[in-house]
């Protein structure tokens, strides 16, 4: 045993033995800093009189320890540690906590690019799709060769629009964003841009305006809210007769408000 502590002193891990009923027997200095463990006032605690987020209480007492628990440390809520038990000897368990900070910083790096880059893409691959049709319906005047190219490029635009489509599917799977994101937008200046993106994909053969009847606000996400709205305008250029009128109107509908 002196030996395995000797070990864990040296680890960058936290690192606390745990007796059959859960009661703290030893830990090493990286959980004194991680963990806020105190050698004088909590040897002999119960490791959930300590560790007190439900989360972990939870894991703790199901054990089942095959999959780690991340959460933030219970002294700094910046730091991110990811637990993992270990059932030894007598039924007594180890519990090791790991700084994930920096790997946690850098996958929500990962996932803020792709959600962000995706929802750029999407609209100027609609906008260059909607040219792309434009010429299609005016194929039989166009030299054969040119009439090629552009089914090539609709081609090719489709594949980006699928790709797209799939890392937004992918981005909403991975971010569980629980409301974060979520404030009060005013829909004026956001239906005139939608608007403006939904005339040049008509490239002018339809008459499309913005009609607001409610100042009232929309509590959301401004892209969701955006990709939401550009699918019903950009749907409504593709599939109203041409000369037609479309309207994008945010109006109140008691109890609630609609576009």
């Amino acid at each position: 045993m002196a030996r395995i502590q000797e070990s864990s002193e040296a680890m960058r891990d936290s690192v606390v033995m745990l007796d059959r009923h859960g009661d703290l027997e030893w830990w090493n200095s990286a959980a004194t800093a991680m963990l806020g463990l105190q050698t004088a006032h909590d040897r002999g605690q119960h490791i959930t009189n300590l560790l007190r987020d439900p989360s972990f209480i939870r894991y703790f007492n199901a054990r089942d320890y095959s999959e780690p628990l991340t959460l933030t440390s219970p002294i700094d809520e910046r730091q991110i540690l990811q637990y993992q038990i270990t059932l030894y000897g007598d039924d007594e368990r180890l519990v090791m906590a790991r700084d994930i900070t920096r790997l946690h910083r850098l996958e929500q790096m990962r996932r803020d690019f792709v959600a962000n880059v995706s929802h750029e893409l999407r609209t100027p691959l609609t906008v260059l799709s909607g040219y792309l049709e434009t010429y299609t319906d005016i194929a039989d005047q166009l030299p054969p060769r040119l009439g090629k190219s552009i089914h090539q490029m609709q081609e090719q635009t489709q594949r980006m629009q699928n790709l797209v489509n799939d890392l937004l599917l992918l981005s909403r799977l991975e971010i569980d964003q629980g409301g974060k994101d979520h404030h009060p937008l005013s829909l004026g200046p956001l239906l005139q841009s939608i608007c403006d993106d939904a005339l040049a994909l008509s490239h002018q053969r339809h008459t499309i305006t913005v009609a607001l009847e409610s100042d009232a606000c929309l509590l959301g996400s401004e892209q969701e809210i955006r990709s939401a709205i550009s699918n019903l305008a950009f749907n409504a250029v593709r599939y109203t007769p041409v000369g037609s009128h479309i309207t994008i109107r945010w109006k109140r509908a008691l109890p609630a408000v609609v576009a």
